[in-house]
C-alpha cells in the first residue's frame, strides 16, 4: 500500500498540467518514459540478464485519469540454464513505471519477483555517456521483522547492474 501511495504522489507531481486542475477521465501522456523503451541487456561470463520495457496507457484508479507508465518483462539464464523467461508470458513483472519531469534519467517503478513472491522497489537510471547504458538498482520494500525473521531480503534477478541497449 505503501508503494501504492508513493506511486500516486510521485504520479501527481510528474503531470504538467499548468495551471489547470487534474480533469478525471483525462490522459496525460508522459513522454520522458520513451528513452527507457526497448531491449537492454546484461551478459556477465555465465550470467545473461534480458529486459524489454514498453509504455502502456494505464488507467490510475486513485486518480481518475489515464498516463502512460513503463511496463516490462524480463529473461534471466545463468549457468546456460534458463532461470527465468517472461518475456513471452501475460504476466508483467516490471510495472507502473514513470520517468519525472524534474529528474528525467531516473525512472522508478515496482518489481514482482515472480519466483520469489514478493515486490521490490526498482529504480532505473540512463547513464550519460555515448553508449546507451542503464543503472538497474532493486531494492527491497518495507517490511516488518519479528525476532530477526521476515521477508525474504533477496531477490531471484541482480539488484545492482548496468545494462546496454541492444
Amino acid at each position: 500500500m505503501k508503494t501504492l501511495v508513493t506511486i500516486l504522489i510521485f504520479l501527481k507531481s510528474i503531470i504538467s498540467v499548468d495551471a489547470q486542475e487534474i480533469q478525471k477521465g483525462e490522459y496525460y501522456p508522459n513522454s520522458e518514459n520513451k528513452k527507457f523503451e526497448g531491449t537492454w541487456t546484461f551478459i556477465n561470463g555465465s550470467t545473461t540478464f534480458k529486459v524489454v520495457l514498453m509504455s502502456k496507457k494505464t488507467f490510475i484508479e486513485e486518480m481518475g485519469i489515464f498516463t502512460d507508465c513503463l511496463v516490462g518483462k524480463y529473461y534471466l539464464k545463468n549457468d546456460g540454464l534458463e532461470v527465468a523467461d517472461y518475456l513471452n508470458s501475460n504476466e508483467t513483472p516490471i510495472s507502473f513505471g514513470v520517468a519525472s519531469k524534474n529528474k528525467s534519467s531516473i525512472l522508478n517503478a515496482n518489481f514482482n519477483d515472480i519466483r520469489k513472491n514478493k515486490i521490490g522497489a526498482l529504480e532505473l537510471e540512463l547513464l550519460s555517456n555515448k553508449v546507451q547504458k542503464l543503472k538497474w538498482k532493486l531494492l527491497n520494500t518495507e517490511d516488518v521483522r519479528i525476532n530477526g525473521k521476515g521477508k525474504d531480503k533477496d531477490f531471484s534477478v541482480p539488484i545492482n547492474i548496468i545494462l546496454s541497449k541492444a
